[in-house]
């Protein structure tokens, strides 16, 4: 009788051990993910972010990778205080985050801004007057200042808003907006992709592109050397060549 009863129980002590194996097991995961720097990550490019986390998570195997498109979920997140945080210069700037690394295209650490517009190019004074496709960048009321002063003006032109740059290429075609905003390299690929008769309009301001802000030592530490490291694939998906 004694020996059928320690049968029957003996399932239960081994789901038990197994439990606490499982216990020990995820307390050590948690542990481990604490311990590394967190890297944040917010831009705008084709990619998909899960793509492009992906990418950076391979490559940067010390560091927790979270990569967003939306600022209001970058905002959000940068509240949590990452370790260090990726995205383009003008970002960084607003929110008073110094820059440790640069990227570079061609030699050059910033980038040209341009209209985009079909059929023709845009004269300078009719600036004021346009319906405006932008990435929302910084949300909704900075966006505006950060065109106003790509523009030249005083005060931001009605905007169109889009999540990302693949989305301003419909405004157009819609004629939702009488032109879009983006990078000198944005626009070059939605020309490419699309068989609408697109104008260029250069404008005078440059800006920064990629960069990276370190806010903790950890953060330095465990992340400086892999984003330096990083192959010429991954630097492109990033919109840079290399870092400085």
């Amino acid at each position: 009788m004694t020996t059928r009863g320690s049968s029957r129980a003996s399932p239960s002590w081994f789901i038990v051990l197994c439990l606490g194996f499982l216990s020990l097991f995820l307390t050590a995961h948690d542990a481990f993910s604490q311990t590394r720097p967190r890297l944040l990550v917010y831009l705008h490019g084709n990619i998909k972010p899960r793509v492009l986390q992906s990418a950076l998570a391979d490559r940067l195997p010390g560091a927790e990778v979270v990569v967003l498109s939306r600022y209001r979920d970058f905002a959000r997140e940068l509240a949590n205080n990452p370790d260090a945080v990726l995205a383009l210069e003008p970002v960084l700037a607003f929110h008073g985050l110094s820059v440790g690394l640069r990227g570079v295209r061609g030699g050059q650490d910033t980038e040209r801004y341009v209209l985009v517009s079909i059929g023709g190019t845009v004269p300078k004074d009719s600036f004021s007057s346009l319906t405006v496709g932008v990435v929302d960048l910084l949300g909704r009321e900075p966006t505006k200042k950060f065109v106003a002063r790509l523009l030249g003006l005083h005060a931001s032109p009605p905007l169109k808003y889009a999540v990302k740059t693949e989305d301003l290429l419909p405004l157009l075609q819609f004629r939702s907006a009488d032109a879009v905003l983006v990078s000198e390299r944005d626009a070059e690929e939605i020309r490419s992709s699309s068989k609408l008769e697109l104008r260029v309009t250069p404008l005078d301001t440059r800006v920064g592109l990629a960069s990276v802000s370190f806010r903790t030592d950890a953060g330095r530490n465990g992340i400086k050397s892999g984003i330096l490291a990083l192959d010429l694939a991954t630097n492109r998906n990033l919109e840079v060549e290399g870092w400085r």
